[in-house]
């Protein structure tokens, strides 16, 4: 039986700890990045203007992402094809659970979350980028959202529009 990611064998600070911490199973180590994505959707991007720092953010991901592979090439005895995976199993969990987070948040309790329009526009803008590239005409788009749905329609995260 493998032996817990941090036993008190080794502290969590020393290179045998992080070598414990990254020869992980797949279903702990899924689980903790998963949780640092929800983490950090709560945490960073709903109190943060994503738009404004969207570079910095990428790029920080980028490293973090080199820094994982480069700490599994150095410290273990992996080989390059069983680092790849755990390295593309870790990107991919705190993705699910980043985007998960937030399409839970803003279908259910998102400050606008009652006001009715298509779910895809509760969940992203690039439902409204292709109703205004349909025909390229979004007045007649939304004039359509408002027969279906009413005066009051939701047609993004954060945006109402009133009908006339």
């Amino acid at each position: 039986m493998d032996s817990p990611p941090f036993s008190m064998d080794s502290p969590p600070f020393s290179m045998e700890g992080l070598d414990q911490a990254l020869s992980a199973d797949f279903i702990s180590l899924g689980l903790s990045v998963a949780g640092l994505g929800v983490l950090s959707h709560v945490s960073i991007f709903r109190t943060l203007p994503v738009e404004e720092y969207l570079y910095g953010l990428l790029g920080l991901y980028i490293v973090t992402l080199c820094l994982i592979t480069l700490a599994y090439i150095t410290v273990t005895n992996l080989a390059l094809l069983q680092v790849l995976v755990r390295v593309g199993w870790i990107a991919f969990a705190f993705n699910v659970a980043l985007t998960s987070s937030i399409g839970i948040y803003r279908l259910f309790f998102h400050r606008l979350h009652r006001f009715p329009g298509p779910v895809l526009s509760k969940l992203s803008r690039f439902y409204d980028a292709y109703l205004a590239g349909k025909n390229v005409q979004y007045n007649v788009e939304i004039e359509k959202l408002h027969d279906t749905y009413g005066d009051f329609i939701r047609t993004g995260q954060s945006d109402m529009i009133l009908g006339v």
